[in-house]
């Protein structure tokens, strides 16, 4: 869970869109730069941080904790939330940078690029790693059976 927040709060501040234009050189936008978005994927990412690293520091999850369980259960839900939010990220950005794109003349549109960049697919994998690890820990501290 720890590994997962680290890489949520990283692909909030590195590049989510590139466009590299010869003259201009490369423009990025990162995530913090949309604003509330990054800023969300930061908070969960820090949530996720320290359950994680109570979980680490106090030896495992107690059986049979609800409150754990029920903590773990809704930082797991929001990593989960965060990944699917950054695959329709994606997908956005890719669908603004086409239409950009499409409005440059065919000789300039041989020289310029544009692509979804690494912050995202950060964001993504950060989210859903913590909703595995959540998933674990929720299992592991589940109360046994008969």
């Amino acid at each position: 869970m720890v590994l997962g927040s680290v890489a949520l709060v990283l692909g909030a501040l590195m590049p989510w869109a590139r466009l590299t234009v010869p003259v201009a050189g490369t423009l990025t936008r990162s995530g913090i730069d949309s604003g509330a978005d990054a800023v969300f994927c930061i908070g969960v990412g820090v949530a996720a941080c320290l359950v994680g690293l109570r979980t680490l520091l106090s030896g495992g999850p107690r059986p049979g904790s609800a409150t754990e369980r029920a903590v773990a259960g809704g930082v797991g839900v929001l990593g989960m939330a965060c990944a699917v939010f950054a695959l329709a990220a994606a997908r956005h950005v890719e669908d603004r940078l086409g239409s950009l794109l499409d409005q440059i003349p065919d000789l300039a549109r041989r020289f310029v690029t544009g692509e979804v960049g690494e912050g995202i697919w950060m964001v993504a994998a950060g989210g859903a790693v913590i909703a595995l690890a959540a998933l674990a820990q929720v299992l592991a501290s589940a109360p046994g059976r008969g």
